[in-house]
């Protein structure tokens, strides 16, 4: 299974990442990344959006986490 992350000291509230994943990552109340729910990407779709957001983000401040 793999999770998306966010390093909140990286991220600069540039948003990008949320037309990408919607389903996936939000912004708070300060216009910073924050992960839905635990970030487990169960579905082919979720895993498309997070490779998605990650490379669109300018911060480098999102990644996907692989779990053996």
């Amino acid at each position: 299974m793999s999770t998306i992350r966010v390093d909140s000291d990286r991220c600069q509230g540039h948003a990008m990442c949320v037309t990408q994943a919607p389903s996936l990552v939000d912004v708070d109340d300060l216009g910073f990344a924050v992960i839905i729910g635990d970030g487990t990407l169960s579905t082919p779709e979720h895993h498309e959006q997070a490779e998605r957001a990650v490379a669109c983000c300018p911060e480098q401040a999102l990644h996907v986490e692989d779990e053996s």
